[in-house]
């Protein structure tokens, strides 16, 4: 029955995913985000703060949740849950799991509502969900207040949007479960005559829920100049000091060491995200060793 939906004949689209995933130097380098943003998502994957990845269709964002991905420690038990597959990661400790549409009855139908519930009995590090779009979102959230490492992609153009469309129906969630999200980062596409370009417009912290949602616009993008603008105080690096038991002080430079590692792996090319990953592991494991490979002095 195409004819009776589709008047003009059968319609269909193709999404086409590189062989290899893109690393997040090949996102800098694209100027879609900086080394400074990237460095801090790095912080906050190690401390395990919950993170959602916002736009509209097509604006990059499960490409830029799968580049971030590949910070999380090699060991770590990763579990992803997904309509179709998109993600591809490097770690040998990675679950991947997709849904299962039953046609005519729903008998032996498999949701992403049943898989999330399921996944949180693996004891998993890091729940990652393609795309959150209803009642699985009560039970992300949920294992995000239980203390779970979860990352998800989301359809919506801005904060309060995201808002908005988690505590209306079909989703209704209670507004203090929303407080259990750490990080929102706002991907956007811009395409003109001129340009045809994806940025990370916003990277938003979540603010402690009072009567209503706030957050702290830790970067921003300015469209006038094609640069990041960091507001000097992130209540996450604070939140990271004070769970590690270190300063602020000691956070931010961590901080500034990791942006000149990543943007020395820019200059010397390691795009591959094997050779990517590799390097990230070797900083894990000897820091020392990792910085000297590359004369970065601290």
């Amino acid at each position: 029955y195409s004819s009776d939906i589709t008047t003009r004949g059968p319609t269909f689209t193709i999404r086409k995913f590189t062989e290899k995933p893109i690393t997040p130097t090949s996102l800098i380098l694209n100027r879609t985000a900086i080394p400074e943003i990237f460095s801090y998502l790095w912080l906050a994957i190690d401390n395990k703060m919950n993170m959602m990845f916002i736009g509209e269709t097509a604006s990059g964002k499960t490409t830029l949740l799968n580049a971030v991905l590949h910070f999380v420690p090699s060991q770590a038990r990763i579990t992803s849950i997904e309509d179709t597959r998109e993600l591809n990661l490097a770690h040998q400790n990675w679950i991947p799991a997709v849904s299962r549409v039953s046609f005519g009855t729903p008998l032996g139908e498999i949701g992403l509502f049943d898989l999330l519930k399921e996944t949180f009995r693996q004891n998993p590090d890091y729940v990652v969900v393609g795309e959150v779009r209803g009642k699985e979102a009560f039970v992300l959230f949920q294992g995000m207040a239980s203390g779970h490492a979860c990352y998800s992609t989301f359809h919506a153009g801005s904060f309060s949007t995201l808002v908005r469309r988690l505590e209306t129906p079909p989703i209704k969630l209670p507004g203090e479960l929303i407080d259990s999200l750490d990080i929102v980062c706002i991907m956007e596409h811009i395409k003109d005559q001129e340009r045809n370009i994806r940025r990370i417009r916003e990277v938003d912290e979540v603010l402690p829920y009072t009567k209503e949602h706030k957050t702290n616009p830790v970067f921003v993008w300015d469209p006038t100049t094609d640069n990041f603008v960091f507001n000097k105080k992130s209540i996450v690096l604070e939140k990271i000091a004070k769970k590690s038991g270190k300063n602020i002080d000691e956070v931010m430079k961590e901080w500034n060491t990791k942006s000149a590692f990543l943007r020395k792996l820019v200059e010397n090319k390691i795009f591959d995200f094997e050779d990517f990953v590799s390097k990230i592991n070797l900083y894990r494991l000897d820091r020392k060793r990792a910085l000297e490979e590359f004369n970065i002095k601290i």
